[in-house]
């Protein structure tokens, strides 16, 4: 299993960070060829070679430029002059002209995904056996319907609360079709009163699901109640106009619904 290491790279306006397998040469330059390229302004027209001198150590040798680099304010080591070939733990800051590099071993929680596969993140190794168990997490109820029941359910990847709507039993093909087809057209209604839609799914029975936005509050088939009792909270909290204001929204969504916007 390779080694990675981050290099820093830091300069007038500039921040620039690169990640390479400890054991590999790295070329830094102007020019597009080298793994890690600087504007003229940093480091003139030279050119430095990176390999490893140890598992600690990083070597550093130029090879095009010195006078160039000389111009630009030389080499230093942690502040101090000094000449290359020179040795940089990790760490320490090398100075080549107007930039400045240090390095430092890559915590392996902190690898990138390598395309080849070799070196995955742990992170994301970890998310990625997380979503081979089951994805949800169910709670209460919190409505039901003819056909469909409402839960709460904790998303276990984004570890965040969302709503959860299913059949209640198993359903026909026809049943679940209707479903199917109710979730893709909330899934498509973009509009501030209405629920969004997460996602549609199927569990391991086969039966389908949708995910949406888990919204707190009261209902108005709990508020119109207490309304109607005269309750003074209720009153106090809903006077005509706010009513007036859900009913219009209630109204707004409706419409939205009915004839939505098209693309």
């Amino acid at each position: 299993m390779p080694s990675l290491v981050e290099i820093l790279v830091l300069g007038p306006n500039h921040e620039q960070r690169f990640v390479a397998e400890r054991n590999g040469a790295i070329t830094v330059g102007r020019s597009s060829d080298c793994q890690v390229v600087l504007d003229e302004s940093l480091i003139g027209q030279s050119r430095v070679h990176l390999d490893w001198a140890s598992d600690q150590e990083l070597n550093l040798a130029l090879t095009a430029g010195r006078e160039q680099l000389e111009q630009l304010g030389g080499v230093r080591l942690d502040g101090k002059p000094v000449d290359l070939p020179v040795r940089v733990g990790e760490g320490r800051e090398i100075t080549l002209g107007a930039a400045k590099l240090t390095w430092r071993h890559l915590p392996r929680e902190e690898w990138p995904t390598l395309a080849s596969g070799d070196a995955p993140s742990s992170a994301a190794e970890k998310l990625r056996k997380e979503l081979q168990r089951e994805r949800y997490e169910f709670g209460a109820e919190v409505g039901r319907g003819g056909m469909g029941q409402v839960v709460i359910a904790t998303e276990k990847p984004l570890q965040r609360p969302i709503a959860l709507k299913k059949l209640l039993r198993p359903a026909n093909k026809e049943d679940q079709e209707r479903f199917i087809r109710e979730a893709r057209i909330t899934g498509r209604l973009q509009h501030p009163s209405i629920v969004p839609v997460h996602e549609l799914g199927a569990d391991e029975n086969g039966s389908p699901f949708y995910t949406m936005k888990l919204v707190q509050g009261l209902t108005l088939h709990e508020i119109l109640p207490n309304l109607s009792k005269g309750n003074s909270e209720a009153l106090r909290r809903y006077p005509l106009p706010a009513l007036l204001t859900i009913f219009q929204k209630v109204c707004d969504a409706v419409a939205f619904a009915g004839d939505p916007p098209r693309p």
